[in-house]
């Protein structure tokens, strides 16, 4: 070891982190307590990249602008950018890609469109998706969460939202999962070979995305997302065609796996907790709250959200160079004592006000209203048909770069006739 690495050894404060190491993503709630107790940030070598644990300070990070959100700030962009080149526009013009200037004015001409009570309008739609996946299985004894239901709802609200043709919605589902993961590739240091075989649905994906778009210009409906989008105008600007693939994809990709997750985690505890199950069951208006606080007790991120550092910088008494790597341990920050009491406890009437789950700041996720309404509609429903239902085995986890991916939970509908 050279002194010079020797110094930096000494400046960056290491600590037992293993995020894809078997139980982890089944239950990684003790070794990050052990690491919020331990210490506020600390480097993980195998990341390349400093990780935050406590809640007040990744809080911060996500309105402090010497972090920044574009991955085009990290020392390893040009590494990063060359692993899966049929995303670079994807990332380079959308919102987590585009400088601050840019930032602010596409979230001015997209926001009207993604307003709760513009979502709201989609309610009939989601419910009917709903329906008809429990339908299919009526008479069952037994049922997967994951794959008999959840997997079937958010591409069928997302084609709702833009009226894209159900026939689609198998070939945007693939592309938003496969984009989901890709994205992932390079920021973490453990991706699955199967990833080498993304690149095929992202750019099917993309094609269709743009005969998508072009047919709407060429025949814009009313109250549409796609045409609003297509039309919308603000100080003069228009959104460009990169902006509004990168968009549009981004839609896709961040409303697929993590409402299929939340679904899949909010049944999950509910079931595991039969008094909180019993109070969404006594009161419906709950539920909104409920999946909130799944988020918090239960937060589907593997590890978090990440920030770039755009300046040299002190931060809770590292070092921090320009260009390197912060994760937001948010699995870590929504379970600090110092901020939820009883951080341990699944609390369907707690107030969930204080939690980062969609983030904060300019760059809360503008797909919130969304993801809200399909679990509200898709758990509440399933709870209410079947009220006896019970889990018939523990989940079976998968790999997933960015989630705690839940690939099956299986389930028993209704008491078997010979019990």
């Amino acid at each position: 070891m050279t002194q010079e690495q020797a110094n930096q050894s000494e400046t960056k404060p290491a600590f037992d982190f293993k995020p894809f190491a078997p139980g982890y993503a089944e239950d990684p709630f003790p070794a990050i307590e052990r690491l919020r107790e331990a210490t506020p940030i600390f480097y993980w070598d195998e990341g390349r990249s400093w990780v935050l644990t406590r809640y007040h300070d990744v809080s911060a990070v996500f309105r402090d602008e010497r972090f920044a959100v574009s991955r085009e700030e990290w020392e390893s962009s040009a590494e990063y950018s060359s692993t899966i080149p049929e995303l670079s526009d994807m990332k380079k013009y959308g919102l987590f890609g585009l400088p601050p200037e840019d930032h602010a004015r596409v979230r001015k001409l997209v926001n009207p469109s993604f307003t709760s009570r513009a979502i709201d309008l989609l309610r009939a739609e989601i419910q009917r998706t709903v329906d008809q996946l429990l339908d299919a299985r009526s008479g069952q004894e037994e049922f997967d969460v994951v794959r008999d239901y959840a997997e079937g709802i958010p591409m069928r609200a997302i084609s709702a939202l833009l009226k894209v043709p159900a026939e689609c919605d198998e070939k945007f589902r693939r592309f938003g999962s496969a984009t989901a993961r890709a994205l992932g590739v390079g920021l973490v240091p453990q991706v699955d070979e199967e990833t080498k075989t993304l690149v095929a649905s992202v750019t099917e994906g993309l094609a269709l995305l743009h005969g998508v778009l072009d047919e709407r210009r060429r025949n814009p409906l009313e109250n549409d997302v796609l045409t609003m989008l297509l039309q919308a105008e603000a100080d003069g600007s228009r959104l460009s065609t990169k902006e509004l693939v990168a968009l549009v994809g981004a839609i896709i990709a961040a409303g697929t796996d993590t409402t299929i997750y939340l679904i899949a985690f909010a049944v999950l505890n509910l079931l595991r907790s039969p008094e909180a199950l019993e109070l969404v069951k006594a009161e419906p208006g709950l539920m909104r709250n409920a999946l909130d606080e799944v988020l918090r007790f239960d937060n589907i991120l593997r590890i978090g959200t990440v920030r770039f550092a755009r300046q040299d910088l002190e931060y809770c008494g590292a070092s921090i160079k320009k260009g390197e790597m912060v994760f937001l341990l948010i699995p870590s920050a929504l379970r600090d004592g110092t901020v939820f009491s009883r951080p341990d406890v699944f609390d369907v009437r707690r107030d969930t006000s204080a939690s980062l789950a969609y983030g904060r700041g300019p760059h809360v996720c503008p797909g919130v209203s969304l993801a809200r309404l399909e679990a509200e509609i898709a758990v509440g429903t399933i709870l209410r048909r079947f009220p006896d239902m019970k889990l018939k085995e523990t989940p079976v986890f998968g790999y997933h770069p960015a989630f705690r991916n839940i690939e099956s939970l299986n389930v028993i509908l209704r008491p078997s006739k010979a019990g």
